[in-house]
């Protein structure tokens, strides 16, 4: 939405706020960085593409420097603290990897634990040194599963999906559902009636029905094709 309303626009304020959108919900949740990425990647594609009819990077520049605002800081607090160079935070490697191994079932079930403690220790064991190479040892062990077992990797992508669709809150450390029993507003924001539960079965049609005008918008503004 802060992407379309910049487009819209056309301020350079509005390029620079929609890039600290993308820097905020990359510190809320680091993996959204290629969201934010991506966005920039479309601006200078779009610059490179024959049908271009002016040349414009200030719209890329602006959207990339408010995505740096939000992260710099974090970044140099980490390499303070650690001496290491860690962008936002060292578990995106073995969460990217829980799901994403030839044994996903098993990694998925841990719990916080003996199991969970062996887990983050492979990369010791592999010859990490610090945090910031074990997040990247994980990162490369998931990509060469990736490249190795495209069809089992496919078919492990198929069941998290229909787990998502399946709308059940799945437990990790909590079960949310038990908090139902000690607490009158959980029992009114979760709960789950046969294949239909809350929040899921409200948010994702709410979702379905939010993308048509998005697209529709981005249309008029030329931001994808007709």
């Amino acid at each position: 939405a802060a992407l379309l309303y910049a487009e819209q626009r056309q301020k350079w304020w509005a390029w620079l706020a929609a890039g600290i959108v993308g820097g905020l919900a990359t510190l809320t949740v680091a993996t959204f960085l290629l969201v934010s990425l991506a966005a920039v990647g479309w601006l200078v594609l779009r610059q490179l593409l024959p049908r271009a009819t002016h040349r414009n990077w200030v719209p890329a520049g602006l959207l990339l420097l408010g995505i740096a605002v939000c992260i710099a800081p974090v970044t140099l607090r980490n390499h303070r603290v650690s001496g290491q160079w860690i962008l936002v935070s060292a578990n995106g490697g073995i969460n990217l990897y829980l799901s994403n191994n030839e044994n996903s079932a098993e990694t998925m079930a841990i719990r916080p634990g003996l199991d969970w403690d062996y887990l983050e220790r492979t990369a010791l064991r592999e010859g990490a040194r610090n945090a910031g190479e074990a997040d990247r040892l994980f990162m490369r062990k998931t990509f060469d599963y990736i490249v190795a077992e495209p069809v089992d990797f496919s078919l492990a992508t198929a069941r998290k999906l229909r787990l998502l669709m399946g709308a059940r809150e799945i437990p990790r450390t909590t079960d949310v559902y038990m908090a139902r029993e000690f607490s009158s507003l959980m029992s009114m924001l979760v709960w789950k009636v046969g294949p239909f539960a809350v929040p899921w079965g409200l948010v994702f049609p709410l979702s379905l029905l939010g993308i048509p005008p998005l697209v529709m918008k981005a249309q008029r503004l030329s931001l994808v094709p007709l």
